[in-house]
């Protein structure tokens, strides 16, 4: 059982039976098909035997004389209504079938508050483009594509863009080498830490490898020498869209995650500010580039009313309810508990949209000391021309100029213009402005490319694949 159901989840289903299992019970007797695997839950989740039985017996003192009832009197009338549909059996089958799947889809919710919210929120996600996942907003951009690739003379020329980075940050791209290019200019592989700096925060690599033991004490002694406070963030070396990013609290949570997760990770500081996203042009052979999108990061957070729980908060918001499913799988270990009057709940820790993070449009704050502060970086950083700064900030007037913020990671070929998820844009502005994105990445890699610069090989597509 442990192998296919998480404890996080197996806590929250617990929390849900004791206070919804006694229904259950008595609902599943009316219900084909729900009765075993209701009992099986009913034991693993220890529920107590004495009312178990009590709401069994009172199910079936209901349900068998209803039965035998309901057999009774409509028994000859239904025989001879299956014989009347005998010659109808194929089509009645399809139609019952669909009308079953409306009926549990559409019909079924509307019987509870939650059923109704749930319903609401994935209707408003079908409407809003900035929920559709990502390959239904990429679809009508294919053909676009390839026709950059026709017209700048092959499909890898894109990966030419950024010949500083691996891939040029299309597939598996490591996030610890190119914040050492930021910070040095050249990775260096001997260096397994870097020490905080007016732009960068201190951030540890930990090598991929099982001996959790070992990696353990690296980490212990790095936020101990960096006299570190809780909480750490802890993230893939390789991932996007915030899959795998890690808000760690305490020790053990750290420990835990060592423990379960061998692969290439990175420690770092967490910065306290405000988030934003920029994405920096700059043309092969020019000495200014040009900020073509700012974003701005804003963490929901809901306030408990001592009544609700937490999951009927969620299901009340009319942001939160849109992304239930992420949510509720976040916080499956307190789901169902009741927070206090005037408590503030963070949603969402980590600024990836993917995770429930509102992203707004703040190309206002665009400035020359800003895109200055970028150049130096562009300068600093061999073979960097494309990509996106997902930057910390003390305040937004500091973004704006060029000061008192620190780079928590550099993207390259598949970030995006982030600004377009602003709610206040259509679909139509997001392809447009992901169109001329991919049109600049295409330009620039085939500029490289007449300058001597490589493209990469498909077998380096294929091991960053798999190194994601």
């Amino acid at each position: 059982m442990r192998m296919m159901v998480s404890p996080a989840a197996g806590n929250g289903a617990r929390r849900w039976f004791q206070s919804r299992g006694s229904r259950v019970i008595l609902l599943s007797r009316f219900m084909p098909g729900m009765r075993l695997p209701t009992y099986v839950a009913a034991g693993v989740l220890g529920m107590k035997f004495r009312v178990f039985i009590g709401y069994f017996a009172l199910a079936g003192v209901i349900w068998t004389p209803a039965l035998v009832g309901i057999s009774t009197w409509a028994g000859r009338e239904a025989f001879a209504l299956l014989d009347t549909l005998q010659a109808y059996a194929l089509p009645t089958f399809v139609g019952l079938m669909l009308g079953m799947l409306a009926l549990q889809k559409l019909v079924v919710p509307l019987f509870s508050h939650r059923g109704r919210r749930l319903l609401y929120g994935s209707t408003r996600r079908k409407f809003e483009w900035e929920f559709w996942p990502s390959w239904l907003i990429y679809l009508p951009l294919t053909f676009y594509i390839l026709y950059l690739a026709i017209r700048y003379r092959g499909l890898r020329t894109v990966t030419a863009c950024n010949p500083g980075i691996f891939t040029s940050g299309l597939v598996g791209e490591p996030k610890w080498e190119i914040l050492q290019c930021l910070a040095h200019g050249a990775a260096d592989e001997n260096e397994p830490e870097m020490a905080t700096s007016e732009f960068l925060p201190a951030t540890l690599y930990l090598a991929a490898t099982p001996a959790a033991e070992d990696r353990m004490t690296s980490a212990l002694d790095f936020i101990h020498r960096h006299s570190l406070a809780w909480p750490v963030v802890l993230k893939p070396n390789r991932g996007e869209r915030g899959r795998g990013v890690e808000i760690i609290q305490n020790v053990e949570q750290l420990q835990n995650r060592l423990r379960n997760d061998t692969t290439e990770l990175l420690l770092q500081q967490q910065v306290q500010g405000i988030e934003f996203g920029i994405f920096y042009v700059r043309e092969p052979g020019q000495k200014k580039g040009q900020i073509i999108s700012i974003n701005g990061k804003n963490f929901p957070r809901l306030l408990g009313d001592g009544k609700r729980t937490l999951e009927q908060l969620i299901l009340d918001d009319d942001r939160a309810v849109r992304m239930a499913g992420v949510h509720f799988d976040y916080h499956s270990d307190r789901l169902y508990d009741v927070p206090t009057a005037n408590e503030i709940i963070a949603l969402v820790e980590v600024g990836a949209h993917s995770r429930g993070t509102l992203f707004t449009d703040r190309r206002d704050l665009q400035s020359p000391a800003l895109l200055q502060r970028l150049d130096q970086f562009a300068d600093g950083y061999p073979g960097f021309h494309f990509g996106r700064f997902d930057i910390i900030a003390a305040s937004a007037d500091d973004l704006s100029l060029g000061c008192n913020f620190k780079i928590l990671e550099l993207n390259g070929l598949t970030s995006e213009a982030a600004h377009i998820y602003d709610p206040k844009f259509g679909v139509c502005h997001a392809w447009r402005t992901l169109a001329a994105q991919w049109h600049s990445a295409y330009r620039i890699g085939r500029s490289n490319l007449d300058s001597g610069h490589k493209r990469s090989s498909w077998k380096d597509l294929w091991r960053g694949l798999r190194l994601r």
